[in-house]
């Protein structure tokens, strides 16, 4: 009788697992959706040389993202119908310098959250796959943070003249 209740436990200890990693896999693929389509802005929309080039650096690594996380979703059988990725982010209504100082600010702000959601997700996910996934993202996650912030740095100053 034992052996049954501690398989039972170990069952619903899995299936415990496999939510949280659900969760946080749809929710990462939502936010990557909507910062995806920030950069794609930054790279048309955005005046400054840097703030174009790091966009487009950025798009190709979050794209990346996109798929290790879709591929390990399709392959856990995670339902993904729910996830919203049509996201189309519209910053404000200015142009220019005051524009560019907005999205940095805004891509800033999103790979904090996005650090932080990975930091915590380390410590919490049991799975060794989705573990890889998040340790490999980590670094250019932090790289483009400290890019960002730099380029507000130098577009604050810009704006101050």
């Amino acid at each position: 009788a034992n052996i049954g209740n501690e398989n039972r436990t170990d069952n619903t200890d899995r299936s415990a697992y496999l939510a949280r990693e659900e969760d946080f896999v749809s929710d990462v693929i939502e936010a990557n959706s909507e910062e995806l389509a920030l950069l794609r802005q930054g790279s048309k929309k955005g005046t400054d040389p840097e703030l174009k080039s790091q966009a487009q650096e950025m798009i190709s690594e979050h794209e990346k993202i996109d798929r290790d996380m879709r591929a390990y979703a399709n392959k856990n059988n995670f339902r993904l119908d729910g996830v919203d990725t049509t996201n189309m982010i519209n910053i404000n209504k200015k142009s220019g310098n005051e524009w560019d100082e907005e999205w940095a600010d805004e891509v800033g702000d999103r790979h904090r959250a996005m650090i932080r959601r990975f930091d915590r997700a380390q410590n919490r996910i049991q799975d060794t796959e989705l573990k890889e996934i998040i340790s490999e993202a980590l670094p250019s996650m932090r790289s483009h943070l400290d890019k960002t912030e730099k380029l507000e740095v130098k577009l604050d100053v810009k704006a101050d003249r």
